[in-house]
């Protein structure tokens, strides 16, 4: 694909695409990422990690990549979920596009051009790619153990379906790339703390009742890492889920260089069509929960309907009568991972999203794209 650059009156190429990422603490994972991003085929990017007050460990890595494409802001305010930074990002952004990358995920080399092919054709204001879902497996009779996949994204997925099924038919943001216009239409992400469902759930639901044009492809361009939160890998290491090492990350971008996309891309796809367990990653909320018949109940295509119509939500009202707390979900994730408590003061993002804008409109770098 062509890469085009629209050029400034100063005669700055203007990228097309701000990639934001939310971090914390885990440079030795955004590495990998980043140099996915490094390979990307479609190159006309510009790369804004917001850090949620990090060590100096992750702006010392990030500076060793020496690329001017990459910038990074660290927040003084700890926000405790990467609805925060992506908010913060979304809002600096001034490109026409805006993709989303996790600190730990993958993307293939074509995921960026696949994206803005689709874009650039029109009629279409969010792209969301399919991703292959790994995990670890220690050898077996049959098997080799190590990093595998254990699924794909759902097929033909459909924006509604975002309202009876689990956050993990959408994920993760690393799939999402959307027109900058739809933070004005949507809005910013909202804090965990004011949700009974994830900021990312609460995110595309907003899109869904704001008529938001779609595409999501079955095309699997993101790796989902999760082989290093296995219970496998879990119980062989000591603290947080922020202890565990890169060798994931890293054992995928070694497969792509030695081996290329396309036969990684088929072994992602053969693997997860025999997945090591049988398990469903996507089982529709509160499955096997004692209220799971007041969910049952409430969250359906048929209430998707009053949903989209009106804005009551089933499943707020199931979590009220469950006595399920805002954010529960996130806290116990942010809980695992960091063993910290979720904060529950936030009203909304601003200070963050402001105080990013702000630290950029001091650099040069970026102002100068902008001119």
């Amino acid at each position: 694909m062509a890469i085009t650059t629209h050029v400034c009156p100063g005669g700055v190429d203007l990228p097309k695409v701000t990639i934001v990422v939310s971090t914390y603490n885990r440079p030795h994972l955004l590495r990998w990422t980043i140099e996915s991003i490094l390979q990307q085929s479609y190159q006309d990017w510009l790369l804004l990690i917001v850090g949620d007050d990090c060590s100096a460990e992750t702006a010392e890595m990030i500076a060793d990549f020496k690329d001017d494409r990459i910038f990074f802001v660290n927040l003084e305010e700890r926000c405790g979920e990467q609805s925060g930074p992506n908010t913060a990002g979304m809002y600096a952004a001034f490109t026409d596009y805006v993709a989303f990358a996790n600190h730990d995920d993958i993307w293939l080399p074509d995921h960026l051009e696949k994206a803005i092919t689709v874009l650039e054709a029109g009629g279409t204001d969010f792209y969301c790619s399919s991703a292959a879902i790994t995990t670890f497996e220690p050898e077996t009779p049959g098997r080799p153990g190590g990093y595998c996949v254990v699924s794909a994204s759902p097929k033909h997925r459909k924006i509604e379906q975002a309202f009876y099924n689990s956050a993990v038919f959408f994920e993760p943001v690393s799939c999402w790339v959307i027109r900058r216009s739809l933070f004005r239409k949507v809005g910013a992400w909202r804090p965990a703390s004011r949700l009974y469902r994830t900021p990312l759930e609460d995110w595309i639901l907003r899109a869904w009742r704001a008529d938001v044009s779609c595409h999501f492809s079955d095309d699997v361009t993101v790796i989902y890492c999760n082989g290093e939160k296995s219970k496998e890998k879990r119980s062989a290491q000591v603290g947080s889920m922020y202890d565990m090492d890169a060798a994931e990350s890293e054992f995928w971008m070694a497969l792509l260089k030695e081996n290329g996309l396309e036969m990684v891309r088929a072994r992602l796809l053969a693997e997860a069509a025999d997945p090591p367990w049988q398990t469903t990653l996507f089982a529709p909320p509160m499955s096997g929960n004692p209220h799971q018949w007041v969910f049952d109940a409430l969250v359906t295509p048929d209430t998707a309907r009053v949903f989209k119509e009106t804005g009551w939500d089933g499943y707020t009202k199931a979590s009220k009568i469950a006595e399920r707390k805002p954010g529960r979900r996130l806290e116990a994730i942010l809980n695992r991972r960091t063993g910290e408590k979720l904060p529950q003061t936030t009203k909304d993002w601003r200070q963050a999203a402001f105080f990013v804008a702000a630290q950029l409109a001091e650099n040069r770098r970026w102002q100068g794209l902008k001119a």
